[in-house]
């Protein structure tokens, strides 16, 4: 019996072959899942702040405000620094 019959008689590590053969299968699909849902989250995450822009856009409108008039603020000071009256140079 030669080698090449032996081999391809033995049935032993059928198992771990199929798998390797497999493997490559299955880490692909897991990645492609990952990417899809990550894509996913980034999609939904855009979508709601354009739907945020939209409805403050649609309150600004109601509220008869200037459209061109960006709304500033002043930047608050931190409570350790809030009694400290502001120097004058």
């Amino acid at each position: 019996m030669s080698w090449w019959a032996k081999f391809l008689g033995d049935t032993r590590g059928n198992t771990t072959i199929v798998a390797a053969i497999c493997m490559p299968v299955v880490v692909g699909s897991v990645g492609l899942g990952a990417e899809t849902s990550y894509w996913q989250f980034k999609q939904r995450q855009m979508q709601t702040a354009v739907d945020m822009a939209a409805y403050t856009g649609a309150v600004s409108l109601r509220n008869n405000e200037a459209l061109s008039k960006p709304r500033t603020r002043q930047p608050r000071r931190p409570s350790y620094i809030a009694s400290i009256p502001p120097s004058v140079h």
